[in-house]
């Protein structure tokens, strides 16, 4: 048996030339929800969320694309993680697989991009550098943040070039973004410390074409729901759009989505992770807890940022508060309750 790798993704044949059977190849054509559950659980084999509005957020930015032209605003997607190795360069390619003319990049200068996105939907990959070293960072962050709406354009010297289209970027958490760019980005918050044996390695895919068609044939019918006014509702219509002509429970999983998939506010992601904190230490009825125990606890709440030992010291330290060694680091209950009592 051939099996494909990724960058073929649309066969997957035995010797005698039959097609594999795969989750995919089975799917229904009745219903557009139907395609989409199918398409949740297809991501489920290769990427693993603590929260299965993750899933459905996925899917649904990926089917948004390929209706690009009915939209009045498109939402770019940043797959974020905290270190690597937390498998976003894997659920950029799961996602990929059912956009429209997905095409995944490590690097791109600013007139790549907007020539391709026009026309494609681009994967950039690895941008943690992108908004602080790259040498025409200012250049692409005008493509990033002018090019979700359909009149986006950037001024060149023969004229003004047009840039709207689906875009999704993913990179490690460094706090670089600006905060104009994030207003316009819906994020994927990856989570560290899942063993690789508990899923599906991304080394072949099936029936992309075929999935790509009939998300294509579905999008036809597609409209534009009208959101409440501003840039938030804004970012997120478009995928309410697919929900709605989706129909069922999709509606609903959406608005799960929205509520989880946010970017909290700085006072909120303190004050949120102070807390995460004070739980930790209930949780454990401990006197103290390790750093890395810590950063672990509250990575996986999707309310809050991905955090690291180091970060969290980072942000404890603002408190007043150190780890201190024993065998390794660790945070006692008799430092951090003072600032509960203070701050909470």
């Amino acid at each position: 048996m051939t099996r494909t790798m990724i960058a073929d993704l649309d066969t997957n044949t035995r010797e005698d030339g039959e097609v594999e059977p795969d989750l995919l190849s089975v799917l229904p054509t009745e219903t557009l929800a139907t395609t989409l559950n199918r398409l949740v659980e297809f991501n489920k084999r290769f990427v693993r969320h603590p929260h299965d509005s993750t899933y459905d957020l996925t899917v649904l930015w990926a089917a948004h694309t390929h209706s690009m032209q009915t939209w009045r605003a498109s939402p770019r997607l940043f797959i974020v993680a905290p270190e690597p190795g937390c498998g976003k360069s894997t659920q950029a390619e799961v996602i990929k697989f059912a956009s429209h003319a997905g095409i995944r990049a490590g690097s791109s200068s600013a007139a790549g991009l907007f020539t391709i996105v026009t026309t494609r939907t681009v994967f950039l990959d690895e941008t943690q550098n992108l908004f602080t070293s790259h040498p025409e960072r200012g250049v692409l962050t005008a493509v990033i943040n002018d090019g979700y709406l359909p009149d986006g354009f950037v001024l060149r010297k023969a004229g003004p070039v047009p840039c709207y289209g689906a875009l999704a970027f993913a990179g490690i958490e460094n706090g670089t973004m600006p905060k104009d760019t994030r207003s316009r980005c819906i994020p994927i918050r990856m989570r560290p410390g899942v063993p690789a044996e508990s899923f599906d390695p991304y080394d072949h895919i099936a029936y992309g074409d075929e999935v790509r068609a009939r998300l294509k044939r579905f999008s036809e019918s597609w409209t534009w729901h009208k959101p409440v006014p501003g840039r938030f509702n804004q970012i997120w219509a478009a995928l309410h759009s697919v929900a709605a002509a989706a129909g069922e429970d999709w509606p609903e999983r959406l608005r799960t989505a929205q509520e989880v998939h946010q970017w909290p506010t700085e006072d909120n992601d303190q004050k949120g992770i102070l807390r995460a904190t004070r739980e930790c230490f209930a949780a454990t009825k401990a006197d103290r807890v390790s750093s890395t125990h810590l950063a672990d606890y509250i990575s996986r709440d999707d309310r809050l940022p991905n955090v690291t030992p180091k970060n969290l010291a980072g942000r404890l330290r603002g408190y007043g508060v150190e780890p201190r060694k024993i065998s390794s680091m660790y945070y006692f209950k008799a430092d951090l309750a003072p600032v509960w009592e203070e701050w909470l």
